[in-house]
């Protein structure tokens, strides 16, 4: 299977470009930036040509891009699109659904970052709708009000079987409070109006840990949209449907299995007619390397009582051993704490000193804590509701999910964190890959999109043709 760069030649000229915001200035010890999420891509028909078209997120400051795949297999920018107003927003993840019923695709736009404050109304999310021949514009007023947090994961099913699409937007992150969880929502459709219900419906999931992705499936067979979530600093998690509500249900997924998961993904591997799930995680390619011995830790609180978050990563002495010390070393610890420098006059005593020594019992208690024990991703197999977990191979142990063909999967392998301040190892010249479709051309040949953070669209169209197409002029 060979592959050549085509994007240029399909019109797909959108470059995306993030906004200068400096993360580490207010959060000196965050591991990754949480400001560079996006953006969102999501490719259906939105005009009923039986060709997929685009629609790519964008930085603050700069447009979104909406591109139709036209018949001769080149993409035009329709005009007069209403997000074209709306740049004031990171809109770092979208949803095409059917919202109002009318059998044409809608979009949901999920705007997040964390450079606008902990309350902005630049988080507000926003609904467009679709007149079947791909011009949108903005839902009537009331359609989706109260969403302002900042989201990315959007899924839909018919959660309480009315007939029409609900939604679970996953809370990204909380803007300036790292790694605390998110408000997450469950938006029931009324006529196409959407209202929050998960208080009521799921309570559970409303800070449920700070959502990477979500999909819907019926997991045990009672033809019921089951939820499955995924995040940082959480394990993979099922919400059983129990009829327009959702349960958590620890014993589906291995609830000590924390980790980075960044992506899911369905389909049936062993060909048994249900579907199995796959979770791209971290991968094994970064400094921390945590196991049920030795997790990863993190705190988040006023650590310092000076009335501000502080962040400290900890890491086991020995494996099963209960003492930590902090990952990042007296220089880092003290840009965001100063008093580490007046308490500790020496590298040396800073690293004899336990993170109990460091903190105290008391402000480590009352701080927010959470454990990452794995980074490799996995594969769990569904045997009719029971589901068992098998980690891939070590050479492809990392990354996401790229591809699900022929019971395998395919994986982009994490090269690193390329947003940290002190950032892991990694090949140079690899830039950071946000979203990848497979997308459905003219006359039957597959095209693949990848959007990356400062370069342009890429498509790579494939030399193999699909089952009776032909060569697209």
């Amino acid at each position: 299977m060979l592959f050549a760069e085509t994007a240029g030649a399909h019109g797909l000229d959108h470059k995306h470009t993030e906004s200068v915001f400096d993360d580490f200035a207010a959060e000196i010890l965050l591991p990754h930036r949480q400001s560079q999420h996006g953006p969102g891509l999501s490719v259906a028909d939105v005009n009923g040509d039986g060709r997929d078209d685009v629609f790519t997120g964008n930085g603050s400051g700069t447009p979104r891009s909406y591109s139709f795949n036209s018949r001769m297999a080149v993409s035009v920018r329709p005009p007069g699109q209403p997000w074209a107003t709306v740049k004031d927003q990171e809109v770092i993840g979208s949803h095409f659904f059917d919202a109002d019923g009318d059998g044409d695709v809608d979009l949901y736009a999920a705007s997040g970052s964390t450079e606008f404050g902990a309350r902005s109304d630049h988080y507000q999310d926003i609904l467009y709708v679709n007149d079947g021949k791909g011009n949108f514009t903005f839902a009537a007023d009331g359609a989706l009000r109260g969403v302002a947090g900042s989201t990315q994961r959007v899924a839909s099913a018919d959660v309480d079987a009315d007939g029409d699409l609900d939604l679970f937007v996953g809370g990204r992150n909380e803007p300036g409070a790292y790694p605390a969880a998110p408000k997450s929502y469950l938006l029931m459709n009324n006529a196409g109006i959407f209202t929050d219900a998960i208080a009521e419906k799921a309570p559970e999931l409303e800070r449920a840990g700070m959502i990477t992705d979500a999909v819907f499936t019926d997991l045990n067979g009672d033809r019921k949209p089951d939820l499955i979530v995924c995040g940082e600093w959480m394990p993979v998690r099922a919400y059983m449907n129990t009829g327009g509500a959702f349960v958590a249900d620890t014993t589906v997924f291995d609830e000590q299995l924390t980790g980075w998961w960044w992506d899911l993904e369905l389909a049936d591997l062993d060909n048994d007619g249900d579907l199995d799930v796959i979770a791209g995680n971290i991968g094994l390619n970064n400094k921390f390397h945590p196991s049920a011995e030795k997790p990863l830790e993190i705190y988040m609180g006023d650590l310092d009582a000076t009335g501000t978050n502080d962040i400290v990563l900890a890491k086991h002495k020995a494996p099963g051993s209960t003492e930590c010390v902090p990952v990042r070393g007296r220089e880092c610890s003290s840009e965001q704490m100063p008093f580490i420098k007046e308490k500790f006059k020496t590298y040396k005593a800073f690293s004899e000193a336990d993170l109990t020594t460091l903190y105290g019992d008391e402000q480590l208690r009352k701080a927010v804590h959470l454990s990452a024990r794995d980074f490799r991703s996995m594969v769990w197999r569904n045997n009719g509701g029971n589901v068992h977990a098998r980690a891939p191979t070590e050479h492809c142990a990392g990354g996401t999910v790229t591809r699900v063909c022929g019971g395998r999967c395919q994986w982009r392998r994490q090269q690193g964190s390329h947003h940290c301040r002190q950032p892991v190892r990694h090949r140079s010249g690899d830039h950071a890959l946000r979203l990848r479709h497979w997308m459905r051309a003219a006359r039957g040949w597959q095209i693949r999109l990848h959007a990356h953070e400062h370069r342009p669209l890429r498509l790579l169209r494939r030399w193999q043709r699909v089952r009776g197409g032909g060569d697209p002029k």
